[in-house]
Parts: structure tokens; sequence; C-alpha cells
């Protein structure tokens, strides 16, 4: 068994409860991360068999990666609004970082390496995508997805074969909760404000798993025997788990009694795909557990719970990105010899 696994984006809404889950069934953790939103959700949530470690996976040294055994890839910036503050650092961090992280585990013996991929690789489709179907990614943060792979593709060998998972959109409660992706949003304003809004006619199709299902997935790739597999890249999500955007408000709002659901015509999003997760199924044997109406009921039960505190300014990824680089800004403006106030 191996023991000890790196994970690169550990402090983030996945990397905290994978970390969890990994550390539950026996395994150390090396919980890497820049720490953008902090580390109290992962002092708080992580045991002391978790070593956290500070850094930018761009920079990270073959001194860190050859303690481990396996490495799961889960850094990055994490969504398409935020992918367009800066293109530049998003190439280098999700792209360039990401190949960084790769070589160093190949060079150091890494056998067991899983990439966090994303379904916005396949863009638009007419049909149910499955792993072998062409992509067409519509955005920066999908290109760079689809471009790590396609560098992953070519490092691969008998000695190091990475996993990729194609993760359909995360939801579910965490302890670094994010109210940017879609169900938590719907379910955050129809507690908040009786109003679920969505974008466009609400017909566009997207798939969606539970984030503790994907920490399950995770740990079935790192025990899985693949001597007779040739397949490394998997759909992450459920058939079950299939839905356009409207139908997802509706569930909602049948959660919410009182919820209204209200459409923002200017605003489409040109996202659209379902996909076909039977390679998950029937190589791994894996199939989430958790479905929409689990997720939307742990997190409408938080909020309404009376110590629960406000959403914070971290659980907004995009607006969180923006003011970190807007009070660097800031800061830099007022430093004298390199001091704020010293």
């Amino acid at each position: 068994m191996m023991t000890t696994v790196l994970v690169a984006g550990a402090g983030g809404y996945i990397g905290i409860p994978l970390c969890k889950r990994l550390i539950e069934n026996g395994y150390q953790v090396v919980a890497f991360d820049r720490y953008y939103f902090g580390t109290h959700d992962v002092a708080s949530s992580l045991s002391p068999l978790a070593l956290s470690v500070h850094g930018d996976i761009r920079t990270i040294s073959h001194s860190i990666v050859e303690q481990v055994d396996a490495v799961i890839d889960l850094a990055g910036l994490s969504n398409d609004p935020a992918s367009m503050i800066s293109p530049q650092l998003t190439r280098s961090i999700n792209y360039d970082g990401a190949c960084h992280l790769a070589r160093i585990a190949k060079d150091v013996g890494i056998r067991r390496y899983i990439y966090m991929s994303s379904a916005s690789v396949y863009g638009q489709s007419d049909g149910t995508s499955c792993e072998t179907d062409p992509c067409h990614p519509q955005s920066l943060y999908a290109e760079l997805k689809l471009s790590v792979e396609q560098a992953l593709n070519e490092m691969r060998d008998d000695a190091f074969n990475p996993v990729i998972f194609r993760s359909a959109t995360v939801f579910g409660l965490a302890a670094r909760m994010r109210f940017d992706l879609v169900i938590n949003r719907m379910s955050l304003m129809a507690v908040q404000r009786g109003r679920i809004e969505v974008d466009g006619n609400g017909l566009q199709n997207r798939p969606f798993i539970h984030v503790e299902d994907v920490g399950r997935a995770m740990l079935a790739v790192l025990e899985f025997d693949f001597d007779a597999v040739e397949q490394r890249i998997f759909n992450l999500g459920s058939d079950l788990l299939n839905y356009n955007i409207r139908s997802i408000a509706e569930c909602v709002a049948r959660l919410v009694p009182g919820a209204d659901i209200a459409h923002n015509p200017t605003t489409q999003d040109s996202r659209d795909y379902r996909l076909s997760f039977a390679r998950l199924k029937d190589i791994l044997g894996f199939t989430p557990i958790r479905m929409v109406d689990d997720g939307v009921r742990d997190i409408v039960n938080y909020l309404r719970t009376p110590a629960t505190p406000a959403p914070s300014p971290t659980c907004y990824t995009t607006e969180w990105y923006l003011s970190l680089m807007e009070w660097e800004e800031r800061l830099d403006r007022i430093r004298i010899n390199g001091q704020v106030l010293r």
C-alpha cells in the first residue's frame, strides 16, 4: 500500500475533504498549497498526520516530491472567470505549474499520479460525450486543462502512467466552502433571497459530482491495480447526475419552499455537454453515491443553523483573487525599503 500522498491544492474546496478522507483510510498526507484562502480550515480539519507545506507548484522541489509514494494534483486557478483575471498568470500556474510538478514526479519515480482535469474540456456537444470523443474547450481554463492532459500523455511510459479525471462540476458542503459553484450558489440564493437566478434559458446541460465523491474516486484510484488496464482518462461523475441548469434550479426550489426561479436572458452560458461515465463504472467499479438532493439539503441546513456565519469573501473564488491582487498593488505603493509599517 502506498502510505504517503502529496496533495497539491490541499487547502481548497476539494483538497481539504480529500486529505481528511486519505488520513481516515490510513494514508499520510503532505498537504501542499499556496493557501490563498488561509490555513484555518486546513488546521481545523486535518489531523497531525498531515504535513502542511506552504509552496507554489511552479517551484516545487524534488526534495518534497521524493518523500511521497503518490501525487494528486488539484492545484490551479479553479474556474473560468478566475482564469480570465490574468491569462498570463493562469497559464503560468495551471499549465506551467502542472507540467513542472508532473516532470518532477516522473523524475523521482512516482508511479501513481492523478491529475484533476475538467469536463469543461468537452465544451459543446450534441450528444453524450465519452473519453474518446473530440474536445471543444470554450474557455482559457478548459484549454489549459486539455493542454496539461496532452503534456501528461507525452510523458507517459511504463514507469509513469498518470490517471486523468475529467471532473463534472462539483457541489456540496465543505470546510473551505465555495458559493460560486452552480448548485451551491443556487442553494445560497434560495435561502438568502428566496430567488434562484438562472443564466439564459437554463437548457444547457452539465454533469455534477458531490465533493465527497471526488475524494472517494481519488481513493479508489490509489488502491486500484492498473496492471491490466490501458485506459487512464476517466470522466468523473454519474449518469444520474447529468442535468440541465433549469432542472437544478427546480430541484433547489423544491427543497426550499417559497423560492422562485428567475431567468437572466442576457447571460447565456455557452458550455453545454452531457457525459458518459461507463468507463469509470466498468473499469474502476466506481459510482458516486451522493445525489443533488443530498448536497442541497446539507447546504440549506447549514445556512439555516443559527450559529452559521455569513459566507466569507473566500467563498467566492474570483472575487477573492481580485481582492488579493488589489491589496498587493496597494501594499506595493506604500512600501518603503520593502516594509509597510516597520
